[in-house]
């Protein structure tokens, strides 16, 4: 996964043209009742989540974030609309854990599809916007720091770790930047998250903000907990370098 700048809005929608080799590599995976739109992959359903024998159904409507390489769709469901992401690893472990505590979109499907991939369904965030986009204050920063900070103890104390807590997977709701009490933000792309000792980055290239030890190599690519917690601190001290987060 590249990590690329991330279109502001949480609502923005995008098309492309070209078909490219992981979408293809989907639909030579899954099977669909219904034709596939251009570079769509061929897959309308997956099983409800938590797993059951329940599946939901859903039609692809638009390529999301275009200017990012990720299989990200918004799609419909009835009258709803709903998140659709195919990637090579997920942990809705995690997803859920963050989700009952407030911070993170509701996970709606999850499937392991055959070829490697795993489909995922989740709440649409209507209007939601990227942290590092919002002008904040200094005091909000902090709070939004100590929101954060404190979902990552919880999720590592109960053994989890998550990988990319990076600005552009904190999303705030509309109007949060105004509002007193300062409602839960939420984290997303749980990717490569998961436990703690099993959870590994999938390639040493990482971006600069990533790097948290000196050099990560293919023999140490496993996650820890001070890696989420440097990854966050660096973050946070970019958006405020004046403040001191501990």
């Amino acid at each position: 996964m590249k990590a690329l700048p991330r279109r502001g809005h949480y609502r923005c929608h995008g098309t492309t043209t070209t078909p490219n080799s992981q979408t293809r590599s989907i639909c030579a995976a899954v099977t669909s009742t219904t034709p596939p739109a251009p570079e769509f992959p061929s897959i309308d359903q997956c099983q409800s989540y938590p797993p059951g024998n329940q599946h939901m159904s859903f039609k692809l409507v638009d390529r999301f974030e275009s200017l990012d390489d990720r299989l990200l769709f918004t799609a419909q469901t009835g009258s709803t609309t709903v998140l659709v992401k195919f990637t090579r690893s997920y942990s809705p472990a995690l997803h859920t854990l963050c989700h009952d505590l407030g911070h993170a979109p509701q996970l709606l499907g999850y499937q392991e599809l055959s070829g490697g991939w795993f489909v995922v369904v989740m709440e649409f965030l209507e209007g939601w916007m990227h942290l590092y986009l919002l002008q904040l204050s200094d005091s909000q920063r902090f709070a939004a720091w100590e929101q954060i900070r404190t979902l990552a103890d919880t999720f590592h104390k109960a053994g989890f770790v998550h990988g990319d807590l990076r600005t552009a997977n904190i999303l705030a709701p509309p109007g949060w930047d105004s509002t007193p009490t300062l409602p839960k933000l939420r984290v997303v792309d749980y990717d490569w998250g998961g436990v703690c000792g099993t959870a590994r980055y999938p390639t040493p290239q990482l971006t600069s903000e990533l790097l948290t030890r000196p050099r990560h190599t293919l023999d140490d690519l496993i996650i820890t907990e001070e890696d989420d917690f440097q990854v966050l601190l660096r973050t946070f001290q970019i958006l405020t370098p004046d403040i001191v987060m501990e």
